[in-house]
């Protein structure tokens, strides 16, 4: 029998509960917190979708498993087999075991986590609708929060798509491989062929972008690294540019080259004045504190928990079998032995308790230094530095698109790349720098259809093809539709 989907208000409420509390993680939804209450003032309607934004950056969602955990163990980031013996937890994600139990469920809880939060937009988008009439935000502040829901609704349907639909381009691009929700009070809905869900993404974003064409960052206003009123920080919300860059992924993704490109290098040309190149070392602004070159990051979860998933990860206190580390030869390769580049010096540092080197790009800022940064807590989603690369990738002439891998390369301390330099070679080792920790290597290496990568814990090539690519959908999702 087919289940019914029914949106709980109670958890869109609890969700208010999470966006207006100062320990907003550790507050726990109350049943009493009626619908009515939800949509009765502007503050409640903007801490709820500020609740949505903070559930997404949970450990379950972008939090741990699809930034800097389980899709960066399966893009071979890691050793998860020691040789003297120690096991890592996620060797059997890391090896494709999509069948084990462990693999099972951290893929499972990571699907539900996504689609119980696409549920609560639809219910927040529902509910702004009931309430149109009770005037609550003005027309701009409405447009505004429409927009970044439907924008976020999109991004959590794409990457469930690219996670657990097919290789895009491949015969099976047309086979079942997800739902889309739209709706804020839904039926169970269809699986559908990854074509489809990949229009409805890219309709979400058209809708988005119209909505955000007041968005303070695509106008005149504060800009988006500046201000601290609910739209004041663009870039720790689905802003305009980064409704533009996410088209700009998902037409690369499909195969548009053109329209990739256009959505990128409107980012390029237009967003730089909010989002402009993170000073260098010797530049007036720099911040050695400053990992994730935050300046360039178009969306960014602000996540309270980051540090603490860090720790959890990458700590030198760590036991082999919970500690996430490159084998050293690797790192050197990635980097091309460039240990002054600054996506290495910033991020990697040596062990005292472990003969490696350790990522650091989620530790906190020193005690001795400024605890307001503003890059504190945030979890980098979108970059500027994706939209040079897109351009790269999609721009007609190969020398246009060194040049385009070359400004990036300017900014990371890196000298420029010749004009006869090999483009793909050159992009896939750019993806590897400088999206560590980020999620994004695994899904860039499927979307290629790279057939072998460096296997994480040895110096052996590991096969890849839609069997490692293609997680299998969860086994509670296939009951359900039986």
């Amino acid at each position: 029998m087919k289940r019914k989907i029914t949106i709980s208000i109670y958890l869109l409420a609890g969700l208010v509960l999470l966006g207006s509390c100062n320990k907003f993680l550790d507050v726990k939804p109350e049943d009493k917190f009626m619908e009515d209450q939800v949509f009765s003032s502007e503050a409640n309607v903007l801490a709820a979708l500020n609740g949505i934004y903070i559930t997404m950056a949970r450990e379950e969602q972008y939090g741990k498993n699809l930034t800097m955990g389980m899709t960066d163990a399966m893009a071979q980031y890691y050793m998860t087999y020691i040789s003297f013996g120690d096991t890592h937890e996620y060797d059997n994600i890391a090896n494709y075991r999509y069948a084990e139990k462990d693999t099972k469920a951290k893929t499972e809880e990571t699907w539900i986590a996504a689609y119980r939060n696409i549920l609560q937009v639809n219910a927040f988008l529902y509910g702004l609708n009931k309430y149109r009439d009770r005037q609550l935000l003005s027309p701009a502040k409405d447009s505004l929060v429409r927009g970044e829901a439907m924008a976020l609704r999109a991004l959590m349907h794409f990457d469930m798509l690219r996670l657990f639909g097919p290789m895009y381009s491949s015969p099976d691009s047309t086979r079942a491989s997800a739902p889309y929700y739209t709706l804020g009070n839904a039926e169970l809905q269809p699986l559908l062929p990854a074509n489809r869900v990949a229009d409805s993404v890219l309709k979400d974003l058209h809708q988005a972008e119209l909505l955000l064409k007041s968005d303070p960052v695509a106008s005149k206003g504060s800009s988006g690294t500046g201000g601290n009123d609910f739209f004041g920080r663009r870039n720790i919300r689905m802003n305009y540019y980064a409704v533009k860059a996410l088209q700009a992924r998902v037409w690369l993704y499909r195969g548009n080259k053109a329209a990739a490109l256009a959505a990128a290098t409107e980012v390029i040309d237009k967003a730089s004045r909010w989002f402009p190149w993170t000073a260098d070392n010797g530049q007036a602004g720099y911040d050695p504190e400053d990992k994730i070159l935050y300046a360039e990051v178009l969306f960014g979860l602000f996540n309270i928990d980051l540090y603490t998933t860090g720790k959890s990860l990458f700590s030198d206190d760590l036991t082999n079998q919970h500690l996430l580390a490159p084998m050293e030869t690797h790192l050197d390769k990635t980097y091309e032995g460039m240990s002054s580049e600054y996506r290495y010096d910033k991020i990697w540092k040596r062990g005292a308790s472990h003969a490696v080197k350790l990522f650091t790009k989620y530790v906190d800022v020193r005690e001795t230094e400024d605890r307001n940064k503003p890059f504190r807590y945030i979890l980098p989603m979108i970059r500027m530095s994706e939209m040079y690369y897109i351009a790269a990738e999609c721009v007609p002439n190969a020398a246009a698109g060194i040049g385009y891998l070359n400004q990036v390369r300017a900014h990371r301390n890196l000298q420029p790349l010749g004009a006869s330099a090999n483009l793909q070679t050159e992009l896939r080792k750019e993806y590897a720098k400088e999206f560590w920790g980020e999620g994004q290597l695994f899904f860039f290496y499927k979307r290629k259809k790279i057939t072998s990568v460096l296997a994480g814990s040895s110096d052996n090539q590991i096969k890849l093809g839609s069997g490692q690519y293609v997680v299998p959908l969860p086994d509670a999702e296939i009951y359900y539709r039986n």
